[in-house]
């Protein structure tokens, strides 16, 4: 079942409404993680810090976490970079395993 996409017209939007939502800080940033990394809800949830390659600007997701259990490998950009940065700060890097820990459960 393929599940319907957004145009890419309703694209500026969709960033205006995220702007302006009353959600938690790390809700907003994984939306804007998927949205750059274009990987599965799953998969962009599941992203732990130590998958982040600093040096090559890499996200190295495990052959176990993806669908076709291949290791995928995410460059990351500028604004990637800058929203892994603003995680750090909101989620305290080194308190949870996961980069957008959950707020109730921090192992999720």
């Amino acid at each position: 079942q393929n599940m319907k996409t957004l145009p890419p017209e309703a694209l500026p939007e969709l960033m205006s409404a995220l702007s302006r939502a009353r959600i938690f800080s790390t809700t907003r940033c994984l939306i804007l993680w998927q949205l750059h990394t274009m990987v599965r809800p799953s998969e962009a949830a599941g992203a732990k810090w130590d998958e982040i390659d600093w040096a090559k600007k890499l996200w190295r997701i495990p052959a176990q976490r993806m669908k076709k259990k291949r290791e995928h490998c995410v460059p990351l950009s500028t604004q990637v970079l800058a929203l892994l940065n603003e995680m750090k700060a909101i989620s305290g890097h080194g308190v949870s395993e996961f980069i957008f820990a959950s707020h109730k459960d921090e192992s999720r």
